[in-house]
C-alpha cells in the first residue's frame, strides 16, 4: 500500500499511468491489468464447431463449452481425433488446404458475427495419466471476410514443436500453446494440427524396386514403401479472445 507521502508526490502521474495500462490493455489483450478475457469460442457466445472427425464416444462440442481444465480424460471431457497422415507427410509445398488433405486434426470454430481477435489458446490434455506429448507441427488461422481473395490468415504456425510467429521470437508449444497476434476482424477460426510427439508410424507395405542389369551381375529385390503415420489427438479446450474484451482500467481523476 503506497503511503500519503507517496500519494501526493505520484498523483501527478496517476492519469497518465492509467491511459498507459488502458493503452497496454488494447495492445496485448491481457486480463492480468484489468479484466477477464471474453472468449468468443463457446456455445454461451454462439459459436458453433466443425471438425474434422472424431472417435467414437466423444462430443466435439466440448472443445467450445468453456471448460479448459479436466483432471481425467473422458468422452465428455474434450476431443479425441484419431488419423492416419499418408507417407508424403514430409513434403512441403502446395496450398494449406492440400496439406491438410493428406491426413490433419483440424477444428473451424466461426463466430456468429465479426470479432475483434488478437488471441487463440489450444488447450492439449495434460494428465498424469496422460501428460502432454508435444504439438509437432500445426498452425492456426483467422478467417477475415473483408478479404475476399485471400480470407484466411495463419497467425502462427508449429514447426519441430516451436511457435512460430512473425515478428516474435519462437518458443516451445506447451499443453496450452498460445498465438497472440496484431488485431484482426474475423468471423471464424481454424487449429490444425498435423503431427505430434508421440506420432507413430502404421505399418508398412513391401514396394518392388528395380531390377539394374541382367543375369549373374544383376541384383533387385524389395524395399519398404514411406509409411503413412498415426497420430492422435486429444484437445480440451480452444479460446479465441480478443483486447476489446479486456475491461480496462478507468483513469483517475485530475487532482484538485
Amino acid at each position: 500500500m503506497r503511503t500519503p507521502t507517496r500519494t501526493t508526490q505520484n498523483r501527478r502521474y496517476r492519469a497518465p499511468m492509467a491511459l498507459l495500462l488502458a493503452s497496454l490493455a488494447s495492445v496485448l489483450g491481457c486480463a492480468g491489468i484489468g479484466g477477464k478475457m471474453l472468449d468468443y469460442a463457446t456455445v454461451e457466445q454462439g459459436a458453433t464447431l466443425t471438425v474434422s472427425g472424431t472417435d467414437t464416444g466423444y462430443a466435439p462440442v466440448s472443445l467450445i463449452d468453456g471448460v479448459s481444465d479436466v483432471e481425467a480424460w473422458t468422452p465428455d471431457s474434450g476431443w479425441q481425433y484419431t488419423f492416419e497422415r499418408g507417407g508424403g507427410y514430409r513434403r512441403s509445398g502446395g496450398s494449406i488446404e492440400d496439406n491438410m488433405s493428406r491426413g490433419s486434426a483440424w477444428a473451424h470454430i466461426k463466430f456468429p458475427g465479426p470479432r475483434r481477435v488478437n488471441r487463440i489458446a489450444v488447450h492439449v490434455l495434460n494428465t498424469d495419466e496422460m501428460p502432454y506429448p508435444g504439438i509437432l507441427s500445426g498452425l492456426a488461422q483467422v478467417h477475415t471476410p473483408q478479404d475476399t481473395f485471400f480470407p484466411w490468415k495463419t497467425v502462427g504456425q508449429i514447426e519441430k514443436g516451436f511457435i512460430i510467429i512473425p515478428g516474435k521470437q519462437p518458443v516451445k508449444a506447451r499443453a496450452t500453446t498460445t498465438f497472440r497476434f496484431n488485431q484482426v476482424t474475423a468471423d471464424a477460426a481454424r487449429v490444425v494440427i498435423y503431427t505430434m510427439g508421440d506420432s507413430h508410424s502404421a505399418a508398412e507395405e513391401p514396394e518392388q524396386a528395380q531390377a539394374f542389369g541382367g543375369g549373374r551381375g544383376s541384383f533387385g529385390g524389395r524395399r519398404r514403401a514411406p509409411s503413412s503415420q498415426e497420430t492422435i489427438v486429444r484437445l480440451v479446450e480452444i479460446e479465441v479472445t480478443g483486447s476489446e474484451a479486456v475491461k480496462e482500467p478507468t483513469a483517475a481523476a485530475p487532482a484538485d
